[in-house]
Protein backbone atom coordinates (compact mmCIF):
# COMPACT_ATOMS: atom_id res chain seq x y z
CA UNK A 1 0.00 0.00 0.00
CA UNK A 2 1.06 3.62 -0.91
CA UNK A 3 0.14 6.18 0.76
CA UNK A 4 0.11 9.31 -1.54
CA UNK A 5 0.55 12.63 -0.94
CA UNK A 6 0.37 15.83 -3.19
CA UNK A 7 1.78 15.63 -7.23
CA UNK A 8 4.91 17.46 -6.60
CA UNK A 9 5.91 14.89 -2.92
CA UNK A 10 5.26 11.90 -5.73
CA UNK A 11 7.01 13.24 -8.75
CA UNK A 12 10.12 14.34 -6.16
CA UNK A 13 10.03 12.37 -3.21
CA UNK A 14 9.00 9.31 -4.46
CA UNK A 15 12.53 8.78 -5.94
CA UNK A 16 14.71 10.00 -2.92
CA UNK A 17 15.49 13.11 -3.93
CA UNK A 18 13.41 16.40 -2.58
CA UNK A 19 12.03 19.28 -4.87
CA UNK A 20 14.56 21.05 -7.29
CA UNK A 21 16.96 18.05 -8.08
CA UNK A 22 16.07 17.72 -11.28
CA UNK A 23 14.87 14.21 -11.29
CA UNK A 24 10.84 13.28 -12.10
CA UNK A 25 8.82 11.45 -10.61
CA UNK A 26 8.37 8.99 -13.21
CA UNK A 27 11.76 7.25 -12.77
CA UNK A 28 11.10 7.21 -8.90
CA UNK A 29 7.86 4.87 -9.74
CA UNK A 30 9.96 2.73 -12.08
CA UNK A 31 12.25 2.51 -9.01
CA UNK A 32 9.84 1.38 -6.45
CA UNK A 33 8.55 -0.94 -8.68
CA UNK A 34 9.66 -4.53 -7.46
CA UNK A 35 11.34 -6.28 -11.00
CA UNK A 36 10.28 -9.44 -10.54
CA UNK A 37 7.60 -8.77 -12.91
CA UNK A 38 6.24 -12.28 -13.87
CA UNK A 39 6.38 -13.96 -10.68
CA UNK A 40 4.57 -10.78 -9.21
CA UNK A 41 2.43 -9.64 -12.34
CA UNK A 42 -1.06 -10.31 -10.50
CA UNK A 43 -0.24 -8.20 -7.10
CA UNK A 44 -1.39 -5.33 -7.06
CA UNK A 45 0.04 -2.34 -4.89
CA UNK A 46 -3.17 -1.00 -3.81
CA UNK A 47 -3.12 3.03 -2.78
CA UNK A 48 -5.72 5.24 -0.52
CA UNK A 49 -5.45 8.51 -2.66
CA UNK A 50 -6.86 11.35 -0.84
CA UNK A 51 -5.02 14.36 -2.48
CA UNK A 52 -5.06 13.91 -6.66
CA UNK A 53 -6.99 13.26 -9.45
CA UNK A 54 -6.74 9.45 -11.02
CA UNK A 55 -5.44 10.93 -14.31
CA UNK A 56 -2.37 12.41 -13.00
CA UNK A 57 -1.48 9.30 -11.19
CA UNK A 58 -1.58 7.75 -14.84
CA UNK A 59 0.34 10.65 -15.97
CA UNK A 60 3.14 10.36 -14.71
CA UNK A 61 3.67 6.09 -15.33
CA UNK A 62 1.69 5.32 -17.71
CA UNK A 63 2.27 1.38 -17.74
CA UNK A 64 2.23 1.00 -13.41
CA UNK A 65 0.52 -1.74 -11.94
CA UNK A 66 -1.43 0.46 -9.81
CA UNK A 67 -4.96 0.30 -8.63
CA UNK A 68 -6.22 4.01 -7.55
CA UNK A 69 -8.97 3.78 -5.14
CA UNK A 70 -10.03 7.54 -4.57
CA UNK A 71 -11.05 8.69 -1.59
CA UNK A 72 -11.63 6.66 1.58
CA UNK A 73 -13.81 7.01 4.65
CA UNK A 74 -12.75 3.51 6.31
CA UNK A 75 -9.15 2.93 5.21
CA UNK A 76 -8.93 -0.05 7.58
CA UNK A 77 -10.66 -2.74 6.21
CA UNK A 78 -7.87 -2.44 3.06
CA UNK A 79 -4.83 -1.91 5.39
CA UNK A 80 -5.92 -5.20 6.95
CA UNK A 81 -5.79 -6.57 3.49
CA UNK A 82 -2.59 -4.69 2.22
CA UNK A 83 0.80 -6.51 2.37
CA UNK A 84 2.46 -2.86 3.72
CA UNK A 85 2.39 1.25 4.00
CA UNK A 86 4.35 3.03 2.55
CA UNK A 87 5.77 6.13 3.37
CA UNK A 88 8.38 8.17 2.10
CA UNK A 89 8.21 10.99 4.18
CA UNK A 90 10.55 13.89 3.50
CA UNK A 91 9.47 16.67 5.70
CA UNK A 92 6.85 17.25 8.12
CA UNK A 93 6.83 16.77 11.73
CA UNK A 94 4.80 14.95 14.68
CA UNK A 95 3.57 11.70 14.66
CA UNK A 96 1.70 10.46 11.38
CA UNK A 97 -1.90 9.55 11.61
CA UNK A 98 -1.57 7.48 8.79
CA UNK A 99 1.25 5.44 10.11
CA UNK A 100 -0.47 5.13 13.29
CA UNK A 101 -3.28 3.76 11.64
CA UNK A 102 -1.38 1.24 9.94
CA UNK A 103 0.31 0.06 12.58
CA UNK A 104 -2.48 -0.07 14.66
CA UNK A 105 -3.75 -2.79 12.34
CA UNK A 106 -1.11 -5.00 12.44
CA UNK A 107 0.56 -3.75 9.04
CA UNK A 108 4.46 -2.98 8.83
CA UNK A 109 5.31 0.37 7.06
CA UNK A 110 8.10 1.20 4.85
CA UNK A 111 9.02 4.57 5.50
CA UNK A 112 11.68 7.02 6.24
CA UNK A 113 12.49 8.35 9.78
CA UNK A 114 10.71 11.26 9.32
CA UNK A 115 7.70 8.40 8.89
CA UNK A 116 8.73 7.52 12.79
CA UNK A 117 9.22 10.40 14.19
CA UNK A 118 7.73 9.91 17.94
CA UNK A 119 6.56 6.23 17.97
CA UNK A 120 7.97 4.00 20.59
CA UNK A 121 10.18 1.71 19.76
CA UNK A 122 7.49 -1.33 20.91
CA UNK A 123 6.71 -1.26 16.99
CA UNK A 124 10.38 -1.81 15.76
CA UNK A 125 9.82 -5.06 14.17
CA UNK A 126 7.03 -3.44 12.10
CA UNK A 127 8.82 -0.24 10.75
CA UNK A 128 11.39 -0.63 8.22
CA UNK A 129 13.96 2.08 7.28
CA UNK A 130 14.33 2.83 3.80
CA UNK A 131 16.07 6.12 2.52
CA UNK A 132 16.73 5.16 -1.14
CA UNK A 133 14.63 4.04 -3.72
CA UNK A 134 16.44 0.94 -3.80
CA UNK A 135 15.67 0.10 -0.47
CA UNK A 136 12.11 0.32 -1.03
CA UNK A 137 12.54 -2.22 -3.58
CA UNK A 138 14.57 -3.96 -0.95
CA UNK A 139 11.91 -3.85 1.55
CA UNK A 140 8.96 -4.40 -0.54
CA UNK A 141 10.96 -7.70 -2.29
CA UNK A 142 11.50 -8.88 1.46
CA UNK A 143 8.67 -8.58 3.35
CA UNK A 144 6.84 -11.78 3.47
CA UNK A 145 3.53 -10.56 5.52
CA UNK A 146 0.95 -11.64 2.46
CA UNK A 147 -2.48 -11.55 3.21
CA UNK A 148 -2.43 -16.05 2.98
CA UNK A 149 0.64 -16.53 4.75
CA UNK A 150 -0.94 -14.34 7.93
CA UNK A 151 -4.09 -16.23 7.50
CA UNK A 152 -2.12 -19.53 7.58
CA UNK A 153 -0.08 -18.11 10.64
CA UNK A 154 -3.20 -17.30 11.96
CA UNK A 155 -4.37 -20.88 11.19
CA UNK A 156 -1.11 -22.42 12.75
CA UNK A 157 -1.73 -20.45 16.12
CA UNK A 158 -5.58 -21.27 16.23
CA UNK A 159 -4.37 -25.39 15.94
CA UNK A 160 -1.36 -25.20 18.68
CA UNK A 161 -4.23 -22.88 20.42
CA UNK A 162 -6.65 -25.80 20.19
CA UNK A 163 -4.17 -28.74 20.80
CA UNK A 164 -3.25 -26.74 24.00
CA UNK A 165 -6.64 -26.34 24.77
CA UNK A 166 -6.96 -30.25 24.27
CA UNK A 167 -4.41 -31.39 26.49
CA UNK A 168 -5.19 -29.04 29.30
CA UNK A 169 -9.23 -30.68 28.99
CA UNK A 170 -7.43 -34.57 29.44
CA UNK A 171 -5.21 -33.35 32.21
CA UNK A 172 -8.60 -32.21 34.22
CA UNK A 173 -10.61 -35.81 33.40
CA UNK A 174 -7.13 -37.55 34.05
CA UNK A 175 -5.59 -35.82 37.01
CA UNK A 176 -4.06 -39.14 37.73
CA UNK A 177 -0.92 -37.97 34.71
CA UNK A 178 0.34 -35.10 37.49
CA UNK A 179 1.72 -37.47 39.11
CA UNK A 180 4.52 -37.13 37.29
CA UNK A 181 5.48 -33.52 38.41
CA UNK A 182 6.72 -35.37 41.00
CA UNK A 183 9.65 -35.55 38.91
CA UNK A 184 10.70 -31.97 39.03
CA UNK A 185 11.14 -32.16 42.67
CA UNK A 186 13.37 -35.29 42.36
CA UNK A 187 15.77 -33.09 39.94
CA UNK A 188 15.68 -30.48 42.21
CA UNK A 189 17.10 -32.31 44.88
CA UNK A 190 19.23 -34.51 43.06
CA UNK A 191 21.18 -31.69 41.11
CA UNK A 192 21.15 -29.77 44.69
CA UNK A 193 22.72 -32.89 45.71
CA UNK A 194 25.62 -32.73 43.18
CA UNK A 195 26.24 -29.01 44.16
CA UNK A 196 27.16 -29.85 47.57
CA UNK A 197 30.44 -31.18 48.95
CA UNK A 198 30.65 -33.91 51.72
CA UNK A 199 34.00 -34.09 53.75
CA UNK A 200 33.96 -37.37 53.61
CA UNK A 201 33.20 -40.20 50.66
CA UNK A 202 33.21 -43.60 51.01
CA UNK A 203 34.44 -45.17 48.04
CA UNK A 204 32.35 -48.28 46.24
CA UNK A 205 34.35 -51.01 44.71
CA UNK A 206 34.39 -54.78 44.75
CA UNK A 207 36.54 -57.25 43.17
CA UNK A 208 34.51 -58.01 40.44
CA UNK A 209 34.78 -54.23 39.43
CA UNK A 210 38.24 -54.88 38.37
CA UNK A 211 37.66 -57.46 36.22
CA UNK A 212 35.14 -55.46 34.22
CA UNK A 213 37.03 -53.89 30.92
CA UNK A 214 36.18 -50.38 29.65
CA UNK A 215 34.35 -50.66 26.96
CA UNK A 216 32.56 -47.57 25.34
CA UNK A 217 30.51 -48.72 22.69
CA UNK A 218 27.82 -49.67 25.99
CA UNK A 219 27.47 -45.67 25.83
CA UNK A 220 24.79 -46.41 23.24
CA UNK A 221 22.95 -48.69 25.85
CA UNK A 222 23.65 -46.17 28.29
CA UNK A 223 21.74 -43.41 26.76
CA UNK A 224 19.14 -44.99 25.52
CA UNK A 225 17.84 -44.63 28.95
CA UNK A 226 17.00 -41.32 28.43
CA UNK A 227 14.58 -42.28 25.95
CA UNK A 228 13.35 -45.56 27.02
CA UNK A 229 12.24 -44.62 30.57
CA UNK A 230 10.04 -41.29 29.35
CA UNK A 231 8.38 -42.96 26.79
CA UNK A 232 7.18 -45.67 28.46
CA UNK A 233 6.23 -43.17 31.35
CA UNK A 234 3.85 -41.37 28.56
CA UNK A 235 2.99 -44.37 27.21
CA UNK A 236 1.37 -45.81 30.63
CA UNK A 237 0.10 -42.16 31.40
CA UNK A 238 -2.04 -42.17 27.99
CA UNK A 239 -3.22 -46.10 27.59
CA UNK A 240 -2.71 -47.47 31.03
CA UNK A 241 -3.68 -45.91 34.40
CA UNK A 242 -2.86 -48.32 36.94
CA UNK A 243 0.39 -49.30 35.77
CA UNK A 244 1.58 -45.04 35.25
CA UNK A 245 0.63 -45.14 39.07
CA UNK A 246 2.82 -47.97 39.84
CA UNK A 247 5.28 -46.40 37.73
CA UNK A 248 5.68 -43.40 39.84
CA UNK A 249 5.56 -44.97 42.68
CA UNK A 250 8.20 -47.33 42.35
CA UNK A 251 10.32 -44.83 40.76
CA UNK A 252 9.82 -42.25 42.15
CA UNK A 253 10.43 -43.92 45.68
CA UNK A 254 13.43 -45.27 44.62
CA UNK A 255 14.97 -41.95 43.28
CA UNK A 256 13.75 -40.21 46.76
CA UNK A 257 15.42 -42.89 48.54
CA UNK A 258 18.56 -42.92 46.73
CA UNK A 259 18.83 -38.70 47.22
CA UNK A 260 18.53 -40.05 51.07
CA UNK A 261 21.62 -42.33 51.40
CA UNK A 262 23.90 -39.95 49.23
CA UNK A 263 23.16 -37.31 51.39
CA UNK A 264 22.95 -39.44 54.69
CA UNK A 265 26.27 -41.32 53.51
CA UNK A 266 28.29 -40.11 50.36
CA UNK A 267 29.53 -42.14 48.20
CA UNK A 268 31.29 -42.39 44.87
CA UNK A 269 33.64 -44.16 42.20
CA UNK A 270 37.50 -44.62 41.55
CA UNK A 271 36.59 -46.58 38.88
CA UNK A 272 37.26 -44.24 35.95
CA UNK A 273 40.77 -44.18 33.50
CA UNK A 274 42.18 -42.27 30.43
CA UNK A 275 40.17 -43.28 27.97
CA UNK A 276 42.92 -43.73 25.03
CA UNK A 277 40.30 -44.25 22.09
CA UNK A 278 39.26 -41.32 19.18
CA UNK A 279 36.25 -42.94 17.94
CA UNK A 280 32.47 -41.05 18.34
CA UNK A 281 31.63 -43.12 21.35
CA UNK A 282 34.96 -42.63 23.45
CA UNK A 283 34.32 -38.47 22.68
CA UNK A 284 30.31 -39.09 24.50
CA UNK A 285 31.76 -41.02 27.31
CA UNK A 286 34.65 -38.17 27.96
CA UNK A 287 31.72 -35.55 27.36
CA UNK A 288 29.52 -37.90 30.09
CA UNK A 289 32.40 -37.68 32.50
CA UNK A 290 32.52 -34.05 32.12
CA UNK A 291 29.21 -33.46 33.08
CA UNK A 292 28.42 -36.66 35.25
CA UNK A 293 31.34 -36.33 38.29
CA UNK A 294 31.54 -40.16 39.81
CA UNK A 295 29.47 -39.09 43.10
CA UNK A 296 25.94 -40.06 44.75
CA UNK A 297 26.53 -43.33 42.97
CA UNK A 298 25.10 -46.30 45.13
CA UNK A 299 22.66 -47.13 44.49
CA UNK A 300 22.66 -46.41 40.95
CA UNK A 301 18.95 -44.21 40.10
CA UNK A 302 20.18 -45.52 36.42
CA UNK A 303 19.87 -49.34 37.02
CA UNK A 304 16.73 -48.83 39.38
CA UNK A 305 14.57 -46.57 37.24
CA UNK A 306 15.47 -48.97 34.22
CA UNK A 307 14.26 -51.83 36.48
CA UNK A 308 10.76 -49.73 37.19
CA UNK A 309 9.93 -49.90 33.87
CA UNK A 310 10.50 -53.49 33.12
CA UNK A 311 8.92 -54.53 36.19
CA UNK A 312 6.22 -52.32 35.45
CA UNK A 313 5.66 -53.64 31.97
CA UNK A 314 5.24 -57.06 33.39
CA UNK A 315 2.01 -56.37 35.58
CA UNK A 316 0.69 -53.68 32.88
CA UNK A 317 -2.59 -54.84 31.60
CA UNK A 318 -1.98 -53.24 28.85
CA UNK A 319 1.06 -55.13 27.74
CA UNK A 320 0.69 -58.49 29.49
CA UNK A 321 0.08 -60.51 26.06
CA UNK A 322 2.38 -58.84 24.19
CA UNK A 323 5.60 -60.97 24.63
CA UNK A 324 7.87 -59.18 22.10
CA UNK A 325 7.54 -55.73 24.24
CA UNK A 326 8.59 -57.85 27.68
CA UNK A 327 11.23 -59.57 25.72
CA UNK A 328 12.56 -56.42 24.26
CA UNK A 329 11.85 -54.67 27.96
CA UNK A 330 14.25 -57.74 29.61
CA UNK A 331 17.08 -56.79 26.66
CA UNK A 332 17.38 -53.36 27.04
CA UNK A 333 16.87 -53.30 30.89
CA UNK A 334 19.64 -56.12 30.71
CA UNK A 335 21.83 -53.71 28.63
CA UNK A 336 21.71 -50.43 30.27
CA UNK A 337 22.57 -52.56 33.45
CA UNK A 338 25.47 -53.77 31.53
CA UNK A 339 26.46 -50.60 30.31
CA UNK A 340 26.65 -48.32 33.83
CA UNK A 341 29.35 -50.89 34.22
CA UNK A 342 31.59 -50.95 31.09
CA UNK A 343 31.80 -47.53 30.85
CA UNK A 344 33.00 -47.31 34.63
CA UNK A 345 29.73 -45.22 35.22
CA UNK A 346 28.54 -47.27 38.44
CA UNK A 347 30.61 -50.50 40.51
CA UNK A 348 28.22 -53.45 40.13
CA UNK A 349 27.20 -53.04 43.98
CA UNK A 350 25.78 -49.80 43.19
CA UNK A 351 23.26 -52.23 40.39
CA UNK A 352 22.90 -54.74 42.52
CA UNK A 353 21.21 -51.67 45.33
CA UNK A 354 19.69 -50.43 42.73
CA UNK A 355 17.74 -53.80 41.01
CA UNK A 356 16.88 -54.52 45.00
CA UNK A 357 15.66 -51.28 45.40
CA UNK A 358 12.96 -51.89 42.76
CA UNK A 359 12.20 -55.18 43.77
CA UNK A 360 11.16 -54.21 46.98
CA UNK A 361 9.58 -51.37 45.92
CA UNK A 362 7.53 -53.61 43.52
CA UNK A 363 6.66 -55.99 46.07
CA UNK A 364 5.32 -53.56 48.42
CA UNK A 365 2.91 -52.47 45.59
CA UNK A 366 1.75 -55.87 44.92
CA UNK A 367 0.77 -56.43 48.75
CA UNK A 368 -0.91 -53.18 48.51
CA UNK A 369 -2.79 -54.22 45.58
CA UNK A 370 -3.87 -57.49 47.79
CA UNK A 371 -4.72 -55.73 50.68
CA UNK A 372 -6.55 -53.46 48.76
CA UNK A 373 -8.74 -56.51 47.09
CA UNK A 374 -8.89 -58.05 50.07
CA UNK A 375 -10.47 -55.19 51.88
CA UNK A 376 -12.95 -54.91 48.82
CA UNK A 377 -13.92 -58.33 49.23
CA UNK A 378 -14.01 -58.35 52.51
CA UNK A 379 -16.70 -55.21 52.33
CA UNK A 380 -18.64 -56.65 49.90
CA UNK A 381 -19.50 -60.02 51.63
CA UNK A 382 -20.63 -57.84 54.50
CA UNK A 383 -22.89 -55.71 52.14
CA UNK A 384 -24.64 -58.92 50.60
CA UNK A 385 -24.76 -59.95 54.56
CA UNK A 386 -26.80 -56.75 55.28
CA UNK A 387 -28.82 -57.26 52.29
CA UNK A 388 -29.36 -60.85 53.76
CA UNK A 389 -30.44 -59.99 56.37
Amino acid sequence: MINWNLREKIQNLISGQKKGDGLDGESGYRDLTPESDTKNSEEYIRALHWAIKNKDVKNIVPNLNLDILGFVDDPYKILSQSKALISPLFTGAGIKVKVIEALACGIPVIGTDIAFEGLPPLFNSFMLIAETPKDYIRCMECLNMNIDERIKTKEQYKGILLMIKQVMNWIKTHRYCLAGLYMLVFLSGFFLLELHEPSDVHIIHCAVDDLIPFNEWFVLPYFLWYAWVPVFMLYFMIRDREAYLRLCFVMFAGATFCLFVYLLAPNGLNLRQEITSQNFCAQIVRFLRRVDPPNNVCPSIHVSSTVAVHLTICHAASVRNKKPIRTLSWIVTILICLSTMFIKQHSLVDVLCGWILSLILDEAVNVWVLVKAFSKGKAGKTTNAVHEE
